[in-house]
């Protein structure tokens, strides 16, 4: 006898599943609309394709107390949005998650209350800030139930440059290696302040906690570039032309002691008097308006 898979004669139709609709994603952008500090507006796809500015007239999602006018008051990390510039005497960092629409909560670090500018890069799990001469990370954000402190650590590796004088960074597409360009800083630390036309790029390893120099050259944005795996560039606002995106190809971080091909747009995609375009910066650029986050 054939062994067959039994079979009652009769046939099962599942009704097919509806195809799952795409999930809308969202810019989360800071507005300094408060006196004592910023709000937080949730922007949609569908209101960039259209001339009408009602989003911006719709209620805020929270609002965080921070030190402003300041871009460099907040950073992301992760889903988060952090006021890395509280009011003066906050215990601590508050923050907005934008993933479960709650509040956060993470430690100070050693360099809060320096008046120096600082720089801040979210890369996994890890969030690194500079403040010359201190370099820091805050680790992995314990579970609920764990007794243990979220706190930061100081890494033992020298600063190059004074973060003051970043004009733009971008994270590699390896997911370890964050690019930043330096004007006005030698790595010659008894001639940083000669030339104030001095260009510089180096690259930070987030793994070996190692830096590089790559020569006397300056990626092509103003702030932070995004990385676009469609063009496989970077792309950004471009530091030598207001209101202009510019892309770069990424460089290999074994070899690149020159400046990569880069382009700019042609046409002008905001302008700083308008308020529809003022959100529609990047994050850290825009006096006035800070986009965060999106998802």
């Amino acid at each position: 006898m054939s062994k067959r898979p039994w079979s009652s004669g009769h046939c099962s139709v599942r009704p097919a599943k509806p195809p799952s609709q795409p999930q809308q994603q969202h810019l989360y952008v800071l507005l300094d609309d408060w006196e004592r500090g910023c709000s937080i507006y949730r922007v949609g796809e569908d209101d960039f394709s259209t001339d009408s500015d009602a989003y911006l007239e719709t209620p805020s999602l929270a609002r965080i107390e921070a030190q402003h006018p300041r871009s460099w008051s907040f950073t992301t990390h992760g889903t988060n949005i952090l006021a890395v510039r509280p009011s003066e005497g906050s215990p601590a960092i508050s923050g907005f998650d934008t993933k479960t629409m709650g509040v956060t909560v993470c430690p100070l670090p050693r360099s809060h209350g320096s008046i120096l500018t600082p720089f801040y890069a979210s890369v996994g799990d890890r969030l690194f800030v500079m403040v010359h001469p201190l370099f820091e990370v805050l680790g992995s954000q314990p579970p609920p139930d764990s007794k243990e402190p979220w706190s930061w650590s100081r890494i033992n590796t020298e600063l190059p440059f004074t973060p003051e004088y970043v004009t733009g960074y971008a994270f590699h597409p390896d997911g370890r290696n964050l690019f930043v360009s330096v004007k006005g800083w030698k790595p010659d630390d008894n001639a940083r302040f000669l030339d104030h036309l001095q260009q510089s790029t180096y690259s930070f390893d987030t793994e070996r906690l190692e830096f590089w120099y790559h020569g006397e050259w300056m990626l092509p944005f103003k702030g932070q570039a995004r990385y676009d795996g469609e063009l496989n560039a970077w792309i950004g606002l471009c530091r030598d032309g207001t209101g202009y995106v510019c892309s770069c190809d990424v460089p290999s971080r074994a070899s690149c002691d020159t400046m990569p091909d880069w382009k700019v747009s042609k046409d002008k995609v905001f302008d700083h008097e308008s308020m529809r375009h003022r959100v529609h910066g990047m994050q850290h650029i825009l006096p006035g308006s800070v986009l965060c986050t999106q998802g």
